[in-house]
């Protein structure tokens, strides 16, 4: 069954949802840094150890290490600083040095960013911060070249001579409230990933030969994959779907009637009965039952949070002096307004249950 002319907010929605599961290449996550793609570091290459310092090992120290390991000792975690060479060849509680210039495979660090080693805390601790496998291979050829960390001047110069040329490459950087330093509010980022930041621009619809635009989104992406369209169902199949997925509820006998009548005036062919859908979306959208399906879910959260609430209140009013020795009276009034909300309620929360498995969480997450 193709949309044809619909004008349901149903086919929108069911569309879309299509088409997000199609795409397979999800949208960057904008608080990804920026990964040059391009073949060649133009004066950052191992070759030139200092200026790839600048350039790749500097900036990656100070965005992934720079909060827990940067220049403010009060912040310091482990005793390791990894703000000058010298701390780095320190080490911290631990007595090892972070670094082993020229055995990148014997140093720390690098055992700690790759996550693969038992002995070595993994490095950033979360999991969502992990180095891409590009970024540890700087570390890595970084380490095996010597690991050269020039001083603030030298850095200075080498970063004025190449910055114009690196900001193209490197990424944009976005205004933000204020970072946890000046280093985090000058990370770069690839503009395809700021996708929150761009202006919205109506796409052109692909030439698929579809009347409505919708379909032809969706055959533009199954052709990508080269896949096809399911064939068109059979009106009685169609009815059924529909009404599941709206309502929540079988077809009632009025609305079966109705729309085999539509469907069978408009000719036996499935795949062109897209006025007969049309009625049907609209007559299921007006139902009330297409209000309650939907809000079912959100009147068991609600429904949760309060219970949730009432017994936290209960809990706390019996931390004191009287508790294991007489009964609070404000326990005992929290209990009591439990009780009377949960009888008038308790086919809400009882399926509470229901509610964490279709948002695939435990109820003790849900409630929270």
């Amino acid at each position: 069954m193709h949309c044809g002319n619909w004008s349901s907010a149903f086919v929108c929605v069911a569309a879309a949802g299509l088409l997000s599961s199609l795409d397979c290449g999800a949208a960057a996550d904008p608080t990804t840094p920026a990964d040059s793609t391009t073949p060649a570091d133009p004066g950052g290459s191992a070759a030139e150890p200092e200026v790839f310092f600048v350039r790749r090992i500097a900036p990656l120290l100070a965005a992934r290490c720079g909060a827990c390991h940067g220049p403010d000792a009060a912040a310091i975690a482990g005793g390791l600083s990894l703000a000058t060479r010298a701390a780095a060849l320190r080490g911290g509680e631990s007595g090892a040095a972070a670094i082993v210039p020229g055995d990148a495979a014997a140093s720390p660090l690098l055992r700690a960013v790759r996550r693969d080693d038992a002995d070595v805390s993994a490095m950033p601790p979360k999991e969502s911060e992990r180095l891409s496998p590009r970024e540890i291979g700087w570390l890595r050829e970084w380490i095996a070249a010597g690991a050269a960390w020039p001083g603030a001047e030298r850095v200075a110069a080498i970063r004025s001579a190449h910055e114009a040329a690196w900001a193209g490459e490197d990424g944009v950087t976005v205004a933000t409230s204020g970072g946890l330093s000046p280093d985090w509010d000058a990370r770069r980022y690839d503009p395809a990933a700021l996708w929150a930041y761009r202006p919205v621009v109506k796409p052109a619809v692909p030439a698929t030969g579809h009347a409505h635009p919708i379909d032809a989104f969706v055959e533009a992406k199954l052709k990508e994959k080269s896949l096809a369209f399911n064939p068109p169902a059979e009106p009685r199949l169609l009815l059924r779907r529909m009404a599941l997925d709206v309502t929540g509820l079988f077809p009632d006998e009025e609305t079966s009637r109705q729309f085999l009548q539509d469907a069978g005036a408009e000719g036996s062919d499935a795949s062109h009965v897209d006025g007969a859908v049309a009625a049907l979306a609209d007559r299921l959208l007006d139902s009330p039952h297409f209000g309650e399906r939907w809000a079912r879910d959100l009147i068991i959260i609600a429904a949760a949070m309060r219970l949730a609430a009432l017994t936290r209140e209960a809990a706390s009013a019996a931390v004191g002096p009287e508790r294991g020795t007489k009964r609070s009276p404000r326990k005992d009034q929290l209990v009591t307004q439990l009780h009377e909300w949960l009888r008038p309620n308790l086919e809400k929360s009882v399926k509470l249950g229901d509610a964490a498995s279709r948002f695939h969480k435990s109820p003790r997450q849900l409630i929270r």
